[in-house]
């Protein structure tokens, strides 16, 4: 009988200290929780521009109009149905960001008009870098997220990146 009180108390003793470590994985997941980030469900663009360029010092940029998306990417309000982002004067340091919601039969067209985009402003700065611009135009990013075709020419794409997240639904 004694040593069934014995085995007894070392099993409690041993459940005992991983009934707390339960205890604390529960509580720590209280903060994973808290972490979770809010799922996007409606895309607003226009906002997720104004985040990037407020999180800016000193970059001069004007929103993007109808005409430059004419010229500058040969594509027409026929191949869109929206755009939205600010193409900047690079003697205040490059900082161009496009966001278009093209047709849905004109996304290569689209994507392809921003990839040659890219190319001219790499051009523009190849032989004359102000401001890095340079590094900035080759390691600029164009990707599709949702509805949208983004291109981001930044020192920073990642933290607009995640800007965009906040504002567009993947």
């Amino acid at each position: 009988m004694r040593l069934f009180y014995i085995y007894a108390a070392i099993i409690l003793i041993l459940l005992f200290p991983a009934s707390g470590c339960r205890q604390n994985d529960t509580a720590s997941g209280v903060p994973e929780q808290a972490n979770i980030r809010e799922t996007v469900t409606v895309a607003k663009p226009q906002d997720a521009v104004d985040k990037i360029y407020s999180s800016l010092d000193g970059y001069k940029a004007n929103p993007v109009t109808a005409l430059q998306i004419e010229e500058l990417l040969s594509i027409g309000e026929r191949d869109i149905d929206a755009f939205y982002g600010k193409i900047s004067d690079p003697t205040g340091g490059l900082s161009d960001v496009l966001i278009i919601e093209p047709k849905s039969d004109r996304r290569g067209d689209v994507q392809l008009a921003l990839s040659k985009y890219k190319e001219k402003r790499m051009a523009q700065f190849e032989n004359y870098d102000i401001l890095d611009a340079y590094p900035i135009s080759q390691n600029a990013v164009i990707y599709d997220q949702g509805d949208y075709i983004i291109m981001l020419m930044l020192a920073d794409n990642d933290a607009a990146r995640r800007i965009v997240d906040e504002h567009i639904p993947l």
